[in-house]
């Protein structure tokens, strides 16, 4: 409807457009009919089943895309933007496309189930009392037809539970409770343990020198975190990510860093990636960088991710994480999460929008196994011992 009222560009956001595909292009209501069915073919003067894009005959196009790429999205001054699964979808799609909004004069719907105090959280709170917004939390309890029959019955929820749904996630589903994070999220326990103790908050960095931990990208996202260490215990003070650009841009970054804070480097950690050769100067990424004056600390590659985050697990009540500079980074350790096989149970890392960051934060459980950071062992985080590249934790 607006799209015909306004020619513009307008969008309907999934996490990853897979799922948009799955969900609305290849989608049927609970009536039978296909979503695309509802609008009626007069309307439609194009479609690109492609790109899951219609063209209206006004000359508004309507598109599915997804959060994960949305780049695609920038410099498209869409008007109209509906997001579907906001919890889950990467937060900088929002961040990016919002002033464009602003500027157009356009609007945006998002629609979300809870998934824990990540991004969406922080924004339900902060819209909720705004009078520009409209705000409705809909739960079993207020869901209900044209008929006022409840579209979720309190008999559904009992099979459901006998049927093996745990508590957290009905909280979760049918209730909208924020405390509950996603069931195969594998820091979101720790994050919420840390909140609930103080450890993600905002302090003043130490007066000690700034560690860097890094995951290299050229078309994927860079991410480095800053941290510094107390003998007992590891705090996050910032967190920078980005994209496109090459070693040069990070590294004039941490120089930029570096004269604004008055900070002494401690050392700079990167992954088994950084040697890396380029085709075009056969010089790797540790020496483009060392020529521009950062010497990297290079991490084996662990046999098996879930070891490095088990590591992880392990000394997290070590880390303080700064609430406002390290936000994007802990929005992504709330999301990572193990992806699901077609049979069932867990298959490793779902690689998303959140891997590059849990991946350069797993480098300081992997530096601290090695015994190559100025803190102090503590036994009740567990104790590690390297053996043939691979990181154990022994409880």
């Amino acid at each position: 409807m607006k799209a015909l009222q306004r020619k513009g560009n307008y969008f309907v956001i999934f996490p990853t457009a897979r799922q948009g595909r799955k969900a609305i292009w290849l989608g049927i209501d609970a009536g039978g009919v296909s979503f695309l069915d509802h609008i009626p073919d007069r309307l439609i003067a194009k479609t690109n089943n492609t790109e899951m894009r219609l063209h209206l005959i006004n000359g508004s196009v309507i598109q599915l895309i997804g959060a994960a790429n949305y780049n695609h999205a920038l410099g498209t001054n869409p008007v109209g933007i509906i997001y579907s699964e906001y919890a889950l979808q990467n937060p900088l799609c929002y961040m990016h496309l919002f002033p464009i909004l602003a500027e157009n004069g356009g609007w945006q719907i998002i629609n979300t189930t809870p998934r824990g105090h990540n991004h969406a959280y922080r924004l339900f709170n902060q819209i909720k009392k705004n009078k520009d917004w409209y705000v409705s939390e809909e739960t079993v309890a207020t869901g209900v037809d044209h008929k006022d029959n409840f579209i979720i019955k309190p008999e559904d929820i009992v099979e459901a539970e006998a049927a093996g749904m745990s508590k957290e996630l009905i909280a979760q589903e049918f209730f909208c409770s924020w405390e509950s994070a996603m069931e195969n999220a594998y820091f979101a326990k720790n994050l919420a343990l840390s909140r609930k103790n103080g450890q993600i908050k905002i302090f003043p960095p130490p007066h000690k020198p700034v560690y860097t931990f890094w995951d290299i990208g050229i078309a994927d996202l860079t991410t480095i975190w800053f941290v510094s260490f107390s003998e007992e215990h590891i705090y996050l003070i910032d967190y920078y990510q980005n994209s496109g650009m090459d070693v040069k841009h990070y590294i004039d970054y941490l120089h930029k860093y570096q004269a604004k804070n008055n900070t002494v480097w401690g050392k700079h950690f990167a992954p088994h990636d950084m040697h890396v050769r380029s085709y075009s100067t056969g010089k790797t990424r540790c020496d483009s960088a060392r020529e521009l004056g950062i010497n990297f600390k290079v991490c084996p590659r662990p046999k098996c991710k879930i070891n490095s985050i088990e590591i992880a697990r392990g000394i997290f009540t070590l880390f303080v994480f700064h609430a406002t500079r390290t936000q994007t980074g802990v929005d992504a350790l709330m999301h990572y999460h193990a992806s699901t096989n077609p049979n069932g149970g867990e298959s490793g890392p779902n690689h998303d929008w959140s891997s590059h960051a849990a991946d350069s934060f797993l480098l300081i459980g992997q530096a601290y196994a090695h015994g190559w950071l100025p803190i102090k062992k503590s036994e009740g985080a567990g104790s590690f011992r390297y053996n043939e590249g691979l990181m154990e934790l022994i409880i």
